[in-house]
């Protein structure tokens, strides 16, 4: 597997992990709740990469509510 195939599938897992928890209302700032959603969903991760990836998907989920207050801030400006 090529290092472009493991970003790739890098990417589909955390994505994944995000889905589940915000379907399930799960807090992702919960590193055992995260835990539990690798478990669950049988993510492939080495356990020395387990620390890793929650901070990745903690990471991500801090910069999506980034994005998101921006969008947010960008339209109620629009609209005044």
């Amino acid at each position: 597997m090529n290092a472009k195939d493991k970003i790739t599938k890098k990417s589909e897992l955390l994505l994944s992990v995000l889905i589940y928890a915000q379907k399930n209302k799960i807090d992702i700032n919960n590193r055992g709740e995260v835990k539990k959603i690798i478990k669950f969903l049988s993510v492939p991760i080495e356990k020395d990469e387990i620390e890793k990836f929650i901070d990745l998907v903690q990471d991500t989920d801090t910069y999506m509510d980034l994005l998101e207050s921006k969008r947010n801030h960008k339209k109620s400006k629009a609209t005044n």
